[in-house]
């Protein structure tokens, strides 16, 4: 039964596109982390409620297959959606389903996700046979492409009782990873008892075993979603299940737990105002990132774009995040979403001195942005070439 529900919410490789679509809105679309995944809208609202937020208005054919999802913010379509396109569009044949992005302006645009790691991929081609489906991608000029991941060619196994089992290849046929972050050549996907991502296990090249993947420490990545398919953080295990600590050979070591806190606004519709991420090892104890990043808290507005950044060390107070390069930051938006400044502080909370300390965004009738960089006094830095 597990094995027919998953392969229905993935793959519905049906036959024929039908033109005609019943519409449906809703506030966001729950995460995914691979392409074989079918985007899942979730926080249905009505049309009504649908003009005072951003949101996904997504077409139904007549099998009740995705037609489209186009997203729409300030009331008109933006490309800033979790595809990183207004819209992907479906079209179905006998045995396959192509997957195909355009912009705000409705010209093709190439999409962008984690996986892919690449902003060059504007059509995914999935074709089914029996139990296995094979994904292809295809740039703008219609030609097939490797993403940035290395991958050039994904596939997938639905003959597990499991779940999915994915594998990935690189243009000479080889076994590829699809990120550091995750090191698995073969891993298989299940979902949870909501429908949303539940695992990522790490499986021996047959497919069969669960084992530790040496480079990264552990044997599964668990994300923890709600009943509403907000996602709530991610946990590292080994293969018996039991948390297990990143290995000192993977990205991100050290931790066995990565949380998220929200102050909600609407958990129902995944809507809050800022949340927290922090970490633990397996044993529960506080985990800073080198030492360093203990608490990370981010502000948005009502339309999600971020307006605050704090990180804080072991002490509590502001330290300083070595990947970004600040410990607090700050933006500003005008009434179209237009960010117009960003401010960076060190852990004084005084502006940045060491690196551009003030951001602001100027746009032209067309929409083109020119940024205008400044020190702590607020005075003009040179341009950098």
């Amino acid at each position: 039964m597990k094995t027919k529900f998953i392969s229905g919410l993935v793959m519905a490789l049906l036959v024929t596109w039908q033109a005609n679509s019943d519409d449906r809105y809703f506030a966001a679309l729950a995460g995914i982390i691979s392409p074989m995944f079918e985007y899942h809208p979730r926080g249905e609202i009505t049309a009504e409620g649908a003009k005072a937020m951003p949101h996904y208005r997504v077409g139904y054919d007549s099998e009740n297959r995705l037609s489209s999802i186009r997203f729409f913010k300030y009331g008109r379509p933006s490309d800033d959606a979790y595809f990183y396109t207004h819209e992907v569009r479906y079209t179905y044949d006998a045995g396959k389903r192509v997957r195909s992005y355009y912009g705000a302006d409705g010209q093709p645009k190439a999409m962008w996700r984690h996986y892919y790691q690449s902003e060059n991929v504007q059509r995914e081609e999935f074709t089914r046979s029996g139990n296995k489906v094979t994904l292809f991608l295809y740039g703008l000029d219609g030609e097939r492409v490797e993403v940035g991941t290395g991958s050039y060619a994904f596939m997938a196994d639905f003959g597990d009782p499991r779940g999915f089992v994915q594998t990935q290849v690189k243009r000479d046929n080889s076994a590829n990873i699809i990120f550091n972050y995750l090191p698995f050549e073969v891993a298989l996907m299940t979902v949870g008892e909501h429908g949303f991502l539940h695992q990522i296990l790490n499986v021996a090249p047959d497919g069969g075993a669960v084992v530790v993947h040496t480079a990264a420490g552990f044997a599964e990545m668990r994300i923890l979603f709600d009943a509403y398919g907000n996602e709530l953080g991610w946990e590292f295990r080994d293969a018996r299940g039991a948390l297990a600590n990143r290995a000192p050979t993977a990205v991100d070591p050290g931790y066995a737990r990565w949380i998220y806190e929200f102050d909600w606004t609407n958990v129902p519709l995944g809507q809050y105002s800022s949340y927290i991420e922090r970490y633990e090892t397996a044993d529960g104890i506080r985990f800073c990132q080198g030492g360093v990043k203990c608490i990370s808290r981010r502000a948005f507005d009502p339309n999600f774009n971020i307006t605050a950044v704090a990180n804080f060390g072991p002490d509590g107070k502001l330290a300083q995040d070595p990947g970004a390069g600040f410990a607090r930051f700050e933006a500003d938006y005008d009434a179209v979403g237009h960010r117009i400044e960003a401010r960076y502080f060190d852990p004084d909370n005084s502006l940045r001195k060491n690196a551009v300390a003030i951001r602001r965004y100027h746009y032209d009738l067309a929409g083109a942005q020119t940024i205008e960089e400044l020190d702590d006094k607020g005075q003009p830095l040179p341009a950098q070439n």
